[in-house]
């Protein structure tokens, strides 16, 4: 009878639950225990759930295409005037459109049909508004970025850089010189597009 109490002593020790006596008044409470820690590996569960939730990285999101200077404020033109929208300011377009042109220039980066686009819309919107020859200087510099041919469609291009040209003859007549439209007309009539520029 004693080995048989040692025996139990020493199991209940192991398992770390002592001494379990065969009686009614201590049941339940050895109950509880064994369900409490029954219980200790879901609530254990639970909080690493939560905590390996909050450390998700959140999904990568579509980033924005990056546009030259000046080319987000003539694009919003252009939808503006196609939508009918209010006029823009003049003194804003202008300072856009020498922007994007001066940093064409700078980067040595074709103008592509679509940005040749919002270009001529805001040109038009400009001529509309009538320049001095005091901005012949920006037109020479829009015009010289359009000698690098883009690889896609040119029919946008084309026309704005007509328009330049026709705006920087008729500039240098206003100023009394035409020292820069000769220059010019040469030099486009030498390129592979330029014949298209002057004809008309």
């Amino acid at each position: 009878m004693r080995s048989q109490l040692t025996r139990r002593v020493f199991r209940g020790l192991l398992s770390n639950e002592g001494l379990i006596l065969p009686c009614q008044n201590r049941a339940p409470a050895s109950l509880a225990l064994r369900r409490r820690r029954n219980a200790l590996p879901a609530v254990s569960y639970a909080s690493r759930r939560s905590l390996f939730g909050f450390s998700r990285k959140p999904p990568r999101q579509p980033k924005a295409p990056d546009l030259e200077p000046g080319m987000k404020k003539m694009a919003e033109f252009s939808l503006m005037t196609k939508i009918h929208a209010r006029t823009a300011n003049k003194d804003d377009m202008l300072k856009a459109f020498n922007e994007f042109f001066k940093h064409k220039v700078d980067t040595e980066r074709a103008v592509n049909n679509i940005e040749a686009g919002h270009a001529l819309r805001t040109l038009k919107y400009l001529v509309s508004c009538g320049l001095g020859d005091g901005h012949l200087k920006d037109f020479m510099t829009a015009l010289k970025a359009l000698t690098i041919i883009p690889k896609d469609e040119t029919n946008d291009f084309l026309e704005l850089a007509r328009l330049l040209f026709l705006e920087i003859k008729k500039l240098s007549e206003l100023s009394g010189s035409n020292e820069n439209a000769p220059s010019y007309e040469r030099f486009y009539k030498d390129t592979e597009w330029g014949w298209e520029i002057s004809r008309g």
